[in-house]
């Protein structure tokens, strides 16, 4: 049995859960390591993986965070190099230079899954000519690092172009949609005007996801609820928001991935929203997506990326401009007042999934790649770039 040892420098994230799920079920043994910064972990019941948490308190998704990077960083080069494995996967930038030199050191393979290109998080609005030339040198480097991994995966098909100047060895697309959910009894579309329920969980961020903007549009819809999940640095302000008005609804952090997905289950419309202004918005196409369409519900998403431009192209839900509130505000009142516009959508989105998007074809297509990884076939991989070998 080969064994793998992934890394991540988080805790929450369903994603590298997924790929652990996906290897042991596989036939890999797999190790994963995450550093849990907040405390909170995603509860993964009865996985056949073994979970090795970096218990060390620093900022999640604040620039203030960086400072502790170097300590994890020896932290992950140390467990790489004592737990010897096969294959070391690394999930973006912040865990990649370490498993190269872990790498290096033991000979093993490397797996370098994108889920975000790390240079174009960087805020480059608020720190002027200096943030560019960070997110410039930051793009150099990990372009340079990708030309020492074995395999790379990106998450959607438009991130070609973010690591255009990188040599990749093989390059996969593994879309970020989740697993999906044992079929139970079919829910019935709402008829007529009646109370809608918008669903939205993950990261709490006022101003790059958008929640305002969706909570001043419901406020002058009648018959709308917002329920909103998950953790980040907002989270107590939406929680306190939610005792002010009867139109919003809190829940909090939901440790279970598959409890998110019941909730939306039983939502009416989820949305996703991204600002134009962050490079990453171009190529983002969230696990929120997916996972309206593996629910066959109605996502609105706002224009400007991927994300819109697979909403348009499979008729899954509805794009406005991202803080238009009027234009939120028109598409939650068309949706609530049009069921057969909700069943619709949702149905085409669940085609979608089914046919180009599901968890079981990213599952074949991460495993064959690991299965040529391991065994030193030079045969194609699902997805792979075969236009030029050679470049991202």
């Amino acid at each position: 049995m080969a064994q793998v040892n992934l890394v991540r420098s988080r805790a929450s994230d369903s994603a590298v859960f997924k790929i652990a799920r996906t290897l042991a079920s596989g036939g890999y043994g797999v190790n994963l390591l995450i550093w849990n910064r907040s405390g909170r972990t995603t509860e993964e019941p009865n996985h056949q993986y073994t979970v090795y948490p970096f218990d060390f308190k620093a900022p999640v998704d604040k620039v203030e965070g960086v400072p502790f990077l170097p300590l994890f960083w020896l932290y992950e080069i140390i467990f790489l190099v004592k737990h010897k494995a096969r294959v070391y996967h690394a999930c973006d930038f912040d865990t990649l230079f370490p498993a190269l030199v872990a790498a290096r050191i033991t000979g093993a393979k490397l797996f370098y899954s994108i889920l975000d290109f790390y240079a174009n998080n960087i805020p480059t609005d608020s720190l002027g000519r200096a943030g560019k030339l960070v997110r410039q040198t930051v793009e150099a480097l990990e372009n340079a690092c990708i030309g020492f991994t074995d395999v790379v995966a990106i998450a959607d098909d438009s991130r070609r172009a973010e690591i255009q100047g990188a040599r990749t060895k093989r390059l996969i697309v593994l879309y970020n949609s989740p697993e999906d959910l044992p079929k139970e009894e079919p829910i019935e579309p709402k008829r007529g005007p009646q109370k809608l329920v918008v669903f939205y969980a993950g990261l709490l961020i006022r101003d790059v996801r958008g929640i305002d903007q969706m909570i001043e549009a419901i406020e002058r819809v009648d018959d709308v609820t917002l329920v909103l999940a998950g953790s980040g640095p907002d989270e107590s302000y939406f929680r306190e928001l939610a005792f002010e008005t009867n139109r919003l609804q809190f829940l909090g952090w939901i440790p279970r991935y598959q409890d998110v997905l019941r909730e939306e289950m039983n939502s009416d419309v989820l949305f996703r929203f991204s600002d134009p202004k962050h490079p990453k918005t171009k190529y983002e196409s969230p696990n929120k997506l997916f996972e309206a369409m593996m629910c066959a519900k109605p996502i609105i998403v706002s224009d400007g990326g991927s994300m819109a431009r697979i909403v348009k192209e499979e008729a899954c839900g509805l794009v406005v401009p991202f803080g238009d509130i009027t234009a939120i505000r028109q598409a939650i009142a068309k949706l609530r007042d049009d069921s057969e516009l909700r069943l619709r959508l949702g149905n085409n989105g669940r085609r979608a999934y089914i046919r180009k998007y599901s968890g079981t074809l990213m599952r074949e297509r991460l495993l064959q790649a690991y299965g040529n990884l391991t065994s030193g076939m030079e045969t194609s991989v699902l997805g792979e770039d075969k236009k030029s070998p050679d470049k991202g």
